[in-house]
C-alpha cells in the first residue's frame, strides 16, 4: 500500500488528459468534452469508484458500452453491439471509444446542417417542401447543383416523396440512420 505524493497525482493528472486525447490535439472537439467522455468511460468500467490509474489498460464490454451509451444519452441508433461490430472485437477501449464517439458527434453535426438548410424551405415547419420547389433548388442552388442523374438517384430513395412533397426527414433518417423524428404528414 503506497501513498501518491502530490507530484504523483500531478503527473497521473497530466497523464489522463494525454489519455485523454491520445496525447494528440483533436481538431473540433473540446478538452471539457474528451474529459467528459474519459470520466463516463472510467466510471462504467468500474461502478464502484476503484478505476485504475492508465486508462489505456481499460477495457468495456458490450453490457458495461451499452449502460455508458445510454449513460451519455445516445441510446436509440447506438448500439453497443454495433460498435464491437465495427472493432471486430469483443471489448473496446477508451481510444476506440472515443474515436467512435467523435465520428458521430461529427455526423450528428452535419445532419444539423443540412436539416437546417431544409427548414429554410419549411417555414412552417411540416418537414415537408413541395416538391416542384425542391426539384428546382437542387438543380439551380448551391455551389454545385446536382445534375438530373443525381436528382434521379436521390428520387428513388423509398419513402421521401409522392407527388406533391419531398419529405425531408425521411431523406435524412434514410441517409444518417434512425433516429425517431421523421414522419410524414
Amino acid at each position: 500500500f503506497s501513498h501518491n505524493t502530490m507530484a504523483e497525482r500531478s503527473a497521473s493528472r497530466r497523464q489522463a488528459r494525454s489519455a485523454a486525447s491520445g496525447g494528440t490535439d483533436l481538431v473540433g472537439v473540446s478538452q471539457e468534452t474528451l474529459q467528459e467522455f474519459q470520466g463516463a468511460f472510467m466510471y462504467y468500467c468500474h461502478p464502484d469508484g476503484n478505476a485504475g490509474d492508465d486508462i489505456n489498460q481499460e477495457r468495456l464490454n458490450e453490457a458495461g458500452l451499452d449502460k455508458l451509451i445510454r449513460g451519455l444519452g445516445w441510446s436509440g441508433a447506438l448500439k453497443a453491439k454495433d460498435m464491437l461490430r465495427e472493432t471486430g472485437k469483443n471489448e473496446l477501449d477508451f481510444i476506440g471509444f472515443r474515436d467512435m464517439m467523435i465520428a458521430r458527434m461529427k455526423a450528428s453535426e452535419t445532419e444539423e446542417a443540412i436539416r437546417a438548410q431544409f427548414e429554410k424551405f419549411d417555414p412552417r415547419q411540416t418537414r415537408k417542401i413541395p416538391k416542384a420547389e425542391m426539384l428546382t433548388a437542387l438543380r439551380k442552388l448551391g455551389r454545385r447543383p446536382l445534375t438530373e442523374a443525381q436528382i434521379e438517384e436521390l428520387l428513388y430513395i423509398p419513402g421521401i416523396h409522392d407527388d406533391e412533397y419531398f419529405y425531408y426527414e425521411k431523406f435524412l433518417e434514410s441517409f444518417f440512420g434512425q433516429k425517431g423524428k421523421a414522419t410524414t404528414e
